[in-house]
């Protein structure tokens, strides 16, 4: 082999690495994108299930009072 040919290869090499490289970055990127939404979609699930006890709760103890069942 001549010596342009086996540069040329390692040239060659060294770019297929560089680019495997930036898609590895880019999945980690893509990843950690998505664990973040994936956790404010469970906090704000938590905070609307909270919500929804807190109004559930309320009414319950509407009704009780409302029929005299309820006393603190």
């Amino acid at each position: 082999m001549r010596f342009e040919t086996i540069f040329m290869t390692i040239v060659k090499k060294q770019n297929i690495s560089e680019e495997y490289k930036e898609m590895k970055m880019k999945n980690k990127t893509k990843k950690i994108e998505r664990k973040t939404k994936n956790q404010s979609r469970k906090i704000s699930n938590e905070k609307e299930e909270k919500k929804n006890s807190i109004v559930i709760n309320y009414n319950i103890n509407n009704e009780q009072l409302k029929e005299g069942k309820y006393s603190h």
